[in-house]
C-alpha cells in the first residue's frame, strides 16, 4: 500500500475519521478507558506525517512541552496546538504501520495530557 489514494483508502475504510481536504485526515483513537485522542494524518506521495495535538500553546510553555515529552517522538507546533509528531515513509507503508502510528501517537499525546494536568483535551 505505498500509493497515496491507497493509503487514503485504507484509512477511510479503518478508521472512524473526517476527510479534512487536501489530503489531510482527522482520525478518532479511543481506548477503552472510555478516553480518545484526535490524530492528523496528513498523506503526502512521499511520506504521511502523523500529530497529535495534546496542550494548546496558551496552556503551557514551550519548555514544559519539551519536557513532557520522554518518547522517540517530536514535539511539534500545529496551528495554535502542541502535538506529538512522526514521519512514515510511503514507499513501503502496510496496514500495520499506519496503525501503530496513529495508536503510538495518540497514546502519546493523551498521556501527555494526562501528565500535565490538561484533562481529555481533544
Amino acid at each position: 500500500m505505498a500509493s497515496q489514494a491507497e493509503t487514503i483508502n485504507f484509512i477511510k475504510s479503518n478508521f472512524k475519521c473526517d476527510d479534512l481536504g487536501d489530503n489531510v485526515l482527522k482520525v478518532l483513537v479511543s481506548w477503552n478507558d472510555g478516553r480518545s485522542q484526535l490524530v492528523f494524518a496528513t498523506v503526502g506521495t512521499e511520506i504521511m506525517q502523523v500529530a497529535s495535538p495534546f496542550a494548546q500553546l496558551s496552556d503551557i510553555s514551550a519548555e514544559q512541552a519539551l519536557n513532557a515529552n520522554q518518547s522517540a517522538f517530536g514535539v511539534g507546533k500545529v496551528a495554535d496546538w502542541f502535538a506529538i509528531q512522526h514521519v512514515v515513509p510511503m514507499a513501503d507503508l502496510d496496514a500495520s504501520e499506519i496503525s501503530i502510528a496513529f495508536n503510538s501517537i495518540g497514546e502519546i499525546a493523551d498521556e501527555l495530557e494526562k501528565k500535565l494536568g490538561l484533562g481529555d483535551k481533544l
